[in-house]
């Protein structure tokens, strides 16, 4: 971990790049792109979760990298950053976006590693839809809200999944829909259930 470095030069970030261990750079809070392009070879996990902005052109330059790539300081991202970063074949980590749109999710599904959007609340039905159809693990433990009719498209989903471990309440017809979750259900923030949801 190099969190306390906030300014690292193309030629120092060669040579950190090639420590056979996770690279955390969260202290880095911006980009240039002869630092990108060297961060680009990384071959091993890399965090840059110091990030709060990236820019499309950032994005192309480090979806390639070679292990599991942290960007979880963005709070926001729209549909051509999704679509550069969908390219990356890691676990791509976004975990502080609060809500996503259509397009967007619509970018992201055609990632095909592991992807964690544990920073989501919400999500629309829509939404749903579109992160339903992704390939590979899917993780959204953040969500406080989820209605039957979200749950009833995410249980549709044939790969691996994680949902729902901040969820504070559920009603009967969420619950008969989650039921049905090929992956990990994690119900442990729950404070209150009656009979017969829990049957369900």
């Amino acid at each position: 971990s190099f969190d306390s470095l906030d300014n690292v030069t193309p030629e120092v970030a060669r040579e950190l790049c090639k420590f056979s261990g996770s690279l955390f750079l969260h202290g880095l809070t911006d980009l240039h792109e002869d630092l990108a392009q060297v961060l680009a070879l990384r071959v091993g996990n890399l965090s840059l979760s110091g990030l709060e902005n990236l820019s499309p052109e950032y994005a192309k330059l480090l979806a390639p990298v070679k292990g599991s790539l942290g960007l979880s300081g963005l709070t926001d991202i729209d549909a051509e950053i999704a679509d550069a970063l969908a390219r990356h074949e890691g676990t791509l980590y976004l975990s502080n976006l609060t809500e996503i749109d259509s397009e967007t999710a619509q970018k992201l599904s055609s990632h095909s590693g592991e992807l964690c959007l544990n920073g989501l609340r919400s999500i629309s039905e829509d939404v749903a839809r579109k992160l339903a159809a992704k390939q590979g693990h899917l993780e959204l433990l953040g969500l406080t809200e989820v209605s039957a009719e979200v749950a009833k498209v995410l249980v549709t989903r044939k790969d691996s999944s994680a949902f729902s471990s901040s969820l504070e309440a559920i009603d009967l017809e969420t619950a008969t829909a989650l039921a049905e979750c090929k992956g990990l259900l994690d119900l442990g923030a729950i404070t209150s259930l009656d009979l017969d949801t829990a049957k369900a």
